[in-house]
């Protein structure tokens, strides 16, 4: 998947202390500058130490685990000028990596596949403004009618508090995942699944698709609190973007460390 990270690797804050060391607090904020309009930005900060399934780093001296940094995947702030920012807790030196990742509003990110096994490579990406696909029988993408598949990665806003049923048609087969929660798994026709969301809210959302022969079909609802189907509106859908305008990278230290 071909998206827009900005990466700092093994940033400590330089806070002084030897990982064998009591525990000592800092904060680093980190600040992205866009001269853009109409972006939000998510950050993801990355404890490499960590085992799996867990926020720690084994000590083989003490023979113990060492606290780093929670793993964090959050908005950042946006502070009406341009400027997006988060801050986050470090308590001992250590590796991790810092992600910065831009989206905007109103896109769907889609990478095609030339086959079924969406374990294999992709060969073709594009955006659209959100999963309304009725292909029939035409072409998907270049000249590929059957025997493809299809991913799709995006953010999902929430409006309002409630419950949300996610409704597909679809030919032939689907699934969507909200937060690594599998809501749909379906095939030729309806399927839906439900899931409970907070207004104000961004969730990931991902999405593969899979074209065997016939007409080609895959359009996503919502019924949010009981009301009326209507299509997940393009305004709901945000996706990660390539580089389009100048950005600038600033991490700062309680230490008066900073890096850009």
């Amino acid at each position: 998947m071909k998206v827009f990270k900005f990466n700092f690797i093994n940033f400590d804050c330089d806070i002084g202390v030897t990982p064998l060391s009591p525990i000592v607090s800092t904060t680093i904020t980190v600040t992205a500058t866009d001269i853009s309009t109409g972006l939000i930005y998510f950050i993801e900060v990355k404890n490499e130490w960590a085992r799996k399934g867990t926020n720690f780093a084994w000590d083989p001296v003490l023979g113990q685990e060492q606290v780093i940094t929670t793993n964090v995947n959050a908005q950042m702030t946006d502070n009406g000028n341009n400027q997006y920012s988060y801050t986050n807790s470090v308590v001992r030196p250590g590796k991790i990596t810092i992600s910065v990742i831009k989206y905007t509003g109103g896109s769907v990110f889609n990478e095609y596949y030339p086959t079924t096994d969406l374990t294999l490579t992709s060969d073709f990406s594009a955006y659209s403004l959100d999963l309304n696909f009725n292909w029939g029988t035409g072409v998907i993408y270049n000249t590929k009618l059957d025997n493809i598949g299809l991913k799709s990665y995006f953010k999902i806003l929430a409006p309002i508090t409630g419950s949300y049923t996610f409704i597909v048609n679809v030919d032939d087969s689907f699934k969507l995942w909200i937060n690594s929660i599998l809501v749909i798994n379906g095939c030729c026709g309806f399927s839906s699944g439900t899931i409970s969301l907070t207004g104000g809210t961004f969730y990931e959302g991902y999405i593969e698709y899979v074209e065997i022969s016939g007409p080609a079909l895959m359009i996503l609802y919502w019924q949010i609190n009981g009301g009326v189907q209507v299509l997940v509106p393009s305004s709901a859908f945000y996706s990660p973007q390539y580089v389009s305008s100048p950005v600038t990278i600033t991490i700062q230290c309680t230490n008066g460390q900073s890096k850009s």
